[in-house]
């Protein structure tokens, strides 16, 4: 589906939000940045984003968007980690497979300890450094690694969040 001149304008002024604050924009927010008239003014233009494939958006909650295309605005390295991915079998060499991820995912974690988890086709972001809570979800080594919330095993981590890769 194709998009107007205005959702494209609509669009970039989403990438440059988010490359910039590290979260998405109300509707107030883009509607503000983009001189419009009402915040309703922006509803059309974020439905047909969404049913055209290049966000997707819950409508009741604010700060919901997420972009299903590149954000061109998040391409140079200072805004990009290379952080290392490791899954069942390479535990060991980790270091071989990287995956890049924008900064404001990572907030305050520090880079050098954190790492992901592949398993089919989830991918989880792991702090290798966080002391597990009770109620934790824990990357664990046991015969193969897997996510536990069984604190005895051998812990390598603490799940912050679950990665979607587009």
């Amino acid at each position: 589906m194709k998009i107007t001149t205005k959702q494209l304008v609509v669009l970039d002024f989403i990438k440059k939000y988010i490359a910039e604050k590290g979260y998405s924009p109300t509707i107030r927010e883009i509607c503000t940045g983009l001189n419009l008239k009402s915040p309703g003014s922006v509803y059309p233009h974020i439905k047909k984003l969404t049913l055209a494939g290049y966000i997707i958006s819950n409508p009741t909650k604010s700060r919901t968007i997420e972009l299903l295309v590149e954000n061109e605005y998040l391409n140079d390295n200072e805004n990009i980690y290379m952080i290392p991915v490791i899954n069942d079998e390479n535990i060991d060499s980790y270091k071989k497979e990287f995956l890049p991820i924008p900064k404001f995912m990572l907030n305050t974690y520090d880079k050098k300890n954190v790492l992901i988890y592949k398993h089919l086709n989830s991918y989880y972001l792991i702090n290798t450094s966080l002391k597990p809570l009770s109620d934790s979800l824990l990357l664990v080594k046991d015969d193969k690694l897997k996510i536990s919330n069984d604190s005895k095993k051998d812990v390598i981590g603490v799940v912050i969040t679950e990665i979607r890769i587009y």
